[in-house]
């Protein structure tokens, strides 16, 4: 029973609020045209550029900033300026270090060209004496022939 009574409310109140809304509705103004808003109502719509008094904040102000606004504009030079420095010196670091690499890799290559020639020339060496001993060693391993008179035969 209780069902009937909620449902039987819940649709009273549906009705009413329908009706309701149908009676705020305006009705249109012509074929057309839209419908008038509550805010167009009350304020007329303004067309062009706004007021000076709703821009005033907005706008640059001219003439000199005010003695705080200079403060702060000093401070950030400053700071500015120390950042810049920093950023010098370490440009110089950078420039002095890329020197000196490019020293130490050129002392590199000349070294490592050196060494390749003492290889080389050592490889040369080796395999010339090598030879030459090789070749005494044979010769010493020969019988040794005899010198003098040919003997007779028997």
């Amino acid at each position: 029973m209780n069902d009937e009574q909620n449902t039987t409310q819940a649709d009273s109140q549906a009705e009413t609020s329908v009706v309701a809304d149908q009676a705020e509705v305006p009705q249109k103004r012509g074929p057309g045209r839209p419908r008038k808003t509550e805010g167009a109502a009350t304020a007329p719509r303004r067309r062009g550029r706004p007021p000076k008094s709703a821009a005033g904040t907005a706008t640059k102000r001219r003439g000199r900033p005010p003695k705080a606004m200079s403060l702060v504009m000093e401070f950030e030079r400053e700071i500015e300026a120390r950042f810049q420095a920093k950023l010098d010196k370490a440009e110089a670091q950078i420039n002095e270090l890329k020197a000196e690499l490019k020293a130490v890799q050129k002392r590199e290559r000349t070294a490592l060209k050196l060494f390749e020639r003492q290889e080389k020339a050592l490889t040369k060496f080796v395999t010339s004496w090598n030879a030459k001993e090789l070749a005494k060693v044979q010769k010493a391993a020969e019988p040794k022939k005899r010198r003098g008179r040919p003997r007779k035969s028997a």
